[in-house]
């Protein structure tokens, strides 16, 4: 085809095709004077093709409906003044009510600060779980008392600023219990102040349903909420997400959109942002020798790609997700147990080595994951005073949630007993030699993410040294840990308990956890006999 008849928008250059267009003039604010892309096409007629379905698309989304619709909506500014000034109206009328209530006793103050707390954790939890039926009411409230059109109380920056103003709200209320003073945090914003209410409502924030700002403002929420590890996890992802993603706003995403972007996953490099692939595009890695990531991989990318997608929901950005319920099927585990001589092989092994101090964690770890089934990331994490006693000799593994061992789940926390033969293997002296802080602080210096990072490399050379398949991991413990408690008719409750499995049984899910008294005997039953036998003490190791 002859350059003359290619469409204005579309460019050729040295380095390739490319989409250019410009943006119409009310759309400028919000998306700059042109949009240009790469159309990544190997030939003029096919980014003809590609070019023409994305102006088609930009006519659709850059709609004077769609730009009525931005317009209507409440700037950032009149947002914050309605919050500041709900939270004050709260603050006066939860300060008369202190007032006239006169003198408290001691009684009646403890009462009301635990009343407070209370209030603060259900705001927090309505938070982060995005539950912003409340959060509705009050900016009804608020902006009824403005004399505002309570309808911007269904827009999502405003349900989000309410959220965020109830924890507020009630930080502030325990301090002026306590104190009798909010120290003048709190000011009212009246009509001369930054002209917080205008009669001609502004547009949102610049892009406000372009991927890349909903990303930003959903990893902002996530990080008050998630550890380190899964935030970044989360950006990798998501990063992911936006450079496959070719469909405009996101409220244009659709059935079709989450199917393309399942299979464009599937068909993604691995190793995309490492060495040589970073300062390549994915057509030009797909030209050389390339593999993409894996199933397991690409399920737990378009889970958090979904997550996300349900965040846009609540914030009632999109109608739907469309992405939930068409993630990729992960490659079925093949991890299994361990079978009887294959723990000798590797006891064998390790009753042969001789570890320095600071390697104890490499005679601890195997020997504690065979005799408690507990997670590796949990192992890593003990503490020394996560060592106790029951006060009848009964010793146990206290695994809570910490700032260095952050648990799967709220049933990780549990109380695992000691075995008599690790306890025989001088467990409790080594823990007293350590004085406080984490059984193995070296694991520290290898990684600041994970503590298990380096167990988890070395067990990996390990069992592949000794001739293990990929189907043998740390893990392995925890399901043969399994299958001796079934083996021994330990009730399912016990195992559960042990293992920090959900209970979903009301007498154990609900009113409480089995005491490390009753799980002992359990524990002991464990025929660990044949493979610690040979396991010299750690106190005769040099």
């Amino acid at each position: 085809m002859a350059a003359s008849q290619s469409p204005s928008y579309v460019l050729q250059r040295l380095s390739g095709f490319y989409f250019r267009k410009a943006v119409p003039y009310p759309w400028r604010e919000i998306l700059g004077r042109e949009i240009k892309r790469p159309l990544n096409a190997d030939s003029q007629q096919s980014a003809i093709r590609t070019a023409r379905a994305l102006e088609a698309r930009l006519r659709r989304l850059l709609s004077p409906a769609t730009l009525r619709r931005l317009q209507l909506s409440l700037s950032h500014n009149q947002i914050k003044a309605l919050v500041k000034n709900w939270i004050t109206r709260e603050l006066e009328e939860f300060e008369n009510d202190l007032l006239s209530a006169g003198a408290m006793s001691r009684d009646d103050f403890i009462d009301a600060l635990d009343n407070q707390g209370n209030f603060l954790i259900e705001a927090r939890e309505r938070l982060g779980y995005r539950d912003t039926a409340r959060a509705r009411e009050k900016a009804t409230e608020a902006l009824r008392a403005e004399g505002m059109d309570t309808s911007h109380s269904a827009e999502p920056q405003v349900l989000n600023a309410f959220l965020h103003g109830e924890v507020e709200l009630c930080e502030l209320s325990e301090k002026l219990l306590r104190s009798g003073t909010t120290d003048g945090e709190i000011k009212r914003v009246t009509s001369s102040s930054a002209q917080a209410f205008d009669t001609e409502p502004t547009k949102e924030p610049t892009g406000s349903h372009m991927l890349s700002e909903l990303i930003s403002q959903f990893m902002d929420e996530q990080r008050a909420e998630l550890r380190d590890k899964t935030i970044r996890e989360y950006e990798t992802s998501l990063d992911v997400l936006n450079e496959l993603w070719e469909f405009g706003p996101v409220t244009s995403v659709s059935r079709d959109a989450a199917i393309r972007l399942r299979d464009s996953l599937l068909d993604y490099p691995l190793n995309r942002r490492k060495g040589r692939n970073s300062g390549l595009s994915l057509e030009e890695i797909k030209k050389q020798d390339w593999k993409p990531i894996s199933k397991t991989t690409a399920n737990k990318h378009y889970t958090r790609w979904s997550h996300f997608m349900s965040w846009c929901v609540e914030c009632e950005i999109i109608d739907k997700n469309h992405l939930q319920g068409k993630a990729p099927k992960a490659s079925r585990s093949t991890r299994r147990s361990w079978e009887p001589e294959e723990l000798s092989k590797l006891f064998k092994h390790l009753c042969s080595h001789t570890y320095r101090d600071d390697q104890s964690w490499k005679y601890w770890l195997p020997i504690l994951g065979l005799a408690t089934g507990a997670r590796i990331e949990e192992l890593c994490g003990i503490e020394s005073n996560d060592v106790k006693t029951d006060g009848s000799s009964h010793w146990y593994l206290d695994i809570v949630d910490s700032e260095v061992r952050r648990l799967k789940n709220e049933t990780s926390i549990r109380k695992v007993p000691l075995h008599e033969q690790v306890i025989g293997l001088g467990f409790l002296e080594f823990v007293r030699t350590r004085e406080g802080g984490l059984l193995f602080p070296e694991l520290e210096r290898y990684s600041s993410d994970s503590l298990s990072h380096e167990p988890s490399k070395w067990f990996g050379r390990l069992k592949s040294n000794l001739g293990f398949g990929k189907e043998l991991v740390f893990h392995s413990f925890r399901h043969l840990v399994r299958e001796l408690l079934h083996e021994a008719s330990t009730p399912d409750s016990c195992i559960k308990e042990i293992l920090g499995h959900d209970q979903n049984d009301v007498t154990f899910g609900t009113y409480g956890k089995i005491k490390p008294s009753t799980l002992k005997g359990h524990i002991d039953a464990l025929p660990l006999e044949p493979y610690l036998a040979s396991m010299r003490s750690y106190q005769s190791r040099s």
